[in-house]
């Protein structure tokens, strides 16, 4: 396959800009919880690493821009479909690709040429995919101790950010937040937590579910303390509040309807068994959604997308249907 030419847009992308506070108005944010986010300090940590190495695909670009909630730059990767340069008054659907824990670079490649494939192909419609850099192991949340505003970067300053710098479809019906393993635990806490953000929502092997940071899974025995301690500020009472277990209880009655959701998990998954409860744990809420377990899959993102097939696109099509008039 021959690819076409990337827009020649980035000299100008890669400019650092600082967004401004008045365009998180824009997405009708609750003021109260802006109000305590103004509260906390985050000063600068050079150790962590918020702009990430370019990553080099089709259609794909590489932005830095200046965050107001990290107080530095960051870094992301956009993938751009070949309409967005063919097209140049049409807007797109945005997806916000949330990567698993060690850093995300190496997803960008296989993630953006798949969602390329089935965009050419007309299996889900023409979009955006943004790929955030939540730190290694930001666990998409604010830490405690606010060294690692990951969610506030993400909700108030990047999602203004593409919005004011790409031809996007504003509303929640042109957005949806999914993820992989840590990036699948990020698109259930923010999916529940930012219904007025994002109309769709997907889990894939997602984890931690569990409500005890104590179990740790035999991958991550080094790791999952120092995250207990850097994210969670060894508080197990913080850790289970920033859970989709408690999200889903807090928020999960008042979604709007349609927000279409779904957890998608390998049998052969250590979090495999979570994964269940956390979807019967839904279903006992009364919370509509999509559960599907594959025989065979592992921690593999390539391998939950092979297994689901053509089927994986239905989910995408019913949230973009209101964005693209489907």
């Amino acid at each position: 396959m021959t690819s076409r030419p990337q827009p020649r847009r980035a000299p100008r992308r890669t400019k650092v800009r600082q967004v401004r506070p008045e365009s998180l108005l824009l997405l009708g944010l609750i003021p109260a919880w802006a109000a305590c986010a103004k509260e906390i300090s985050h000063p600068d940590d050079p150790a962590l690493p918020w702009a990430t190495e370019r990553v080099t695909a089709p259609n794909v670009e590489y932005v830095v821009f200046s965050s107001a909630k990290v107080r530095s730059d960051v870094s992301f990767h956009i993938f751009l479909p070949d309409a967005y340069a063919d097209q140049p008054t049409r807007r797109f659907p945005v997806v916000y690709w949330l990567h698993g824990s060690g850093g995300g670079s190496g997803g960008i490649v296989p993630v953006s040429t798949h969602f390329r494939s089935a965009m050419e192909q007309g299996k889900m419609p023409e979009a955006i995919v943004v790929f955030p850099n939540g730190l290694p192991h930001g666990m998409w949340c604010d830490s405690k101790d606010g060294k690692q505003p990951v969610e506030s970067m993400l909700i108030h300053d990047l999602v203004p950010f593409v919005d004011t710098s790409y031809r996007t479809v504003t509303t929640r019906a042109g957005r949806i937040v999914e993820g992989f393993s840590m990036g699948g635990y990020g698109a259930g806490r923010l999916g529940f937590k930012y219904p007025n953000v994002f109309g769709g929502f997907s889990m894939l092997g997602a984890g931690p579910l569990q409500l005890d940071f104590s179990q740790v899974s035999p991958g991550n025995q080094s790791i999952q303390p120092v995250i207990f301690r850097d994210v969670y500020g060894g508080d197990m009472a913080y850790f289970e509040y920033q859970s989709p277990w408690r999200m889903a209880e807090r928020y999960g009655g008042a979604l709007p309807d349609p927000t279409p959701k779904r957890v998608v998990v390998g049998k052969l998954e250590y979090v495999y068994p979570v994964n269940v409860a956390f979807s019967d744990h839904l279903t006992a809420l009364g919370i509509p959604h999509q559960f599907r377990a594959f025989d065979g899959v592992d921690h593999n993102v390539m391998a939950y997308f092979n297994a689901m097939g053509d089927s994986n696109w239905v989910f995408y099509n019913a949230v973009f249907r209101g964005a693209t008039g489907g």
